[in-house]
Parts: structure tokens; sequence; C-alpha cells
């Protein structure tokens, strides 16, 4: 069996190298061809040492496979188990990649549509308030009839009374403009500071590779 102990960078970089050999030397591979029955030689190579060279570049594929599995493997473990902190809070190496690769993803589209709400119910006050101070003031002339008499004490009361009553309430169930800004500070640090924490991880943290 084979043990051996490297930095979760260099399994990384290795496995690129493995999957471009595995690639290469499986496209390559010859396992079998024919031959007539009266030659003795194969490409000029006898029929037992074609054989024999047939049989050492299948099992190169096959160590390769290995190694690459054995890798594989001691990443996935370490990965599940390896810690790290990115913006104050812990993750195992594992969360910290999906997180990065769909997590953070998720939390930005709520973000957007948290902000596209917000931002369309306070377009909708701040436009309806003059239009509706518009019709209050018609109302209160339609009421009075003239103008004059719209100004006395009674007519502001009235206008007050119309604005109050048909001003747009913000209705807001999660406090979202507190939220908004929680959630893009949220992803902003973790955007910030994933990648370097991974890196040091990467850098740092040592794999059993056995096979």
């Amino acid at each position: 069996m084979i043990k051996e102990t490297m930095t979760v960078h260099k399994a990384l970089s290795e496995l690129k190298v493995l999957d471009k050999r595995i690639c290469d030397k499986t496209s390559q591979v010859i396992v079998c061809a024919t031959n007539k029955h009266s030659n003795t030689k194969v490409n000029g190579v006898s029929i037992d040492d074609c054989k024999k060279n047939m049989k050492e570049q299948y099992q190169s594929v096959l160590d390769l496979i290995k190694r690459r599995n054995a890798i594989k493997t001691a990443l996935s473990n370490s990965n599940a188990s390896a810690k790290l902190t990115v913006s104050g809070k812990e993750y195992t190496i594992a969360q910290a990649i999906e997180m990065k690769r769909s997590g953070i993803q998720q939390l930005k589209e709520v973000l957007s549509r948290l902000s596209s709400q917000y931002n369309n119910c306070q377009r909708q006050i701040v436009t309806s308030q003059q239009q509706i101070s518009d019709a209050a003031e018609k109302y209160v002339v339609g009421l009075y009839g003239n103008k004059e008499k719209a100004t006395s004490e009674e007519a502001k009361s009235t206008y007050n009374l119309y604005v109050e009553q048909n001003s747009l309430d913000f209705v807001d169930a999660i406090g979202v403009s507190d939220e908004v800004k929680r959630l893009d500070e949220e992803v902003s640090a973790f955007e910030s500071d994933i990648d370097s924490a991974i890196s040091v991880s990467n850098a740092t943290t040592l794999v059993e590779v056995e096979y």
C-alpha cells in the first residue's frame, strides 16, 4: 500500500494533471489486435513482447485512475472535516465550497427581490403623495364651493382627513430595509473573504493519500 501526505493545494494540482494523463493514455491504450497466423511479430515486435506492452499500457491507465481516486477520496474526507472561517462564520471546507458555488447566489437572488419590492413600494408612496394632495384640494374646493371657504379651519381639517384616509401605508413584515442591509453585508463579506480563506486553507491543510 502506498501512503503519502500532501497539501490540499498539491492534491488539487495533481488531480488536474492526472485527469489529462488518464484521458490521453486511455485514448492511446491498445489491449488487443489482429495478426496474420504465419507472422511471428506484430509491428516488428514479438507477440509475447507485444502482449506485455499492451498489459503495461493498460495497467498504467488503471494505476493512474487508482491514484486519482485515492486523492479525490482524501480531498473529500478532508473537505468534510477541515474547517475555515469566512467573514466571522465557521464552515467546513465542503460547506464553504457549496456556499461559494450556489448558496451565495441564492442569497443574492433573495436580496435582489427584497430590494426590488422595497424600492417599488417607496416609489409608489412618493408618487402618490402629490397625487393625493392634488385630489384633496379638489375635494375640499368641490365640497366648500370656493377657495376662500376652502381655507377655513374646517376645510383644512377635511383636507387633512382626506389625505390621511387615502395615503398609502408601508406594510412591512420583516423590517425589510434592515434585512436588505444585513443580506447585502453578508453577501459582500462572504465574497470578499471566501477565495483567500480557501487559498490559505488549501496551502496549509494536509491530506493522507492511501491506495
